[in-house]
């Protein structure tokens, strides 16, 4: 046993060397965690933001691919030069994938939801001129898991994929 001044001091360095290691391995954990959370694997952060379609299609859907459970999300439906001036617009939801959520609220509202199969579709009233349209939908996931969703407008069909993270 060492003494220095009054104290008696053990020193054990093959134990103080295994702590060093753990300690050095713990921050490696703590660092990838910290990188996978800026980098959205762990909900809304870089990679995460996803989008079907583009500016030049009908339609392209915008929506973050990880998401957590009972936490409100948006899915930003855009119509791009939309030319059925004086008819209905159609845009049909998959049912499988809103029986996984909860739907908040839908804006514009839609003039009128029907089911259909294996689809829920909501009507809107279509702008007076060849425009572009944004629909959002504000839902709440209400299981874990992976939900997967299909979105038509009229013969335009795009598909989504989150996964639902507690």
């Amino acid at each position: 046993m060492k003494q220095v001044g009054d104290l008696q001091i053990e020193h054990n360095f093959a134990q103080q060397k295994r702590e060093w290691r753990f300690e050095r391995i713990g921050w490696v954990i703590m660092s990838i965690i910290l990188l996978a959370a800026l980098l959205g694997f762990l909900g809304e952060g870089l990679l995460s933001h996803k989008s079907t379609g583009d500016s030049f299609t009908k339609m392209q859907i915008e929506y973050y691919n990880i998401e957590r459970l009972e936490t409100p999300m948006t899915i930003s439906i855009y119509l791009n030069n939309i030319e059925s001036t004086g008819k209905m617009v159609k845009l049909s939801v998959s049912r499988d994938y809103l029986s996984r959520m909860r739907v908040n609220s839908i804006l514009p509202e839609p003039d009128k939801t029907e089911i259909d199969g294996m689809f829920y579709n909501y009507i809107f009233n279509s702008p007076k001129e060849k425009t572009n349209s944004l629909i959002q939908f504000e839902l709440e996931p209400d299981r874990i898991g992976i939900a997967n969703g299909v979105f038509k407008l009229n013969d335009i069909e795009q598909k989504i994929s989150q996964v639902i993270l507690p």
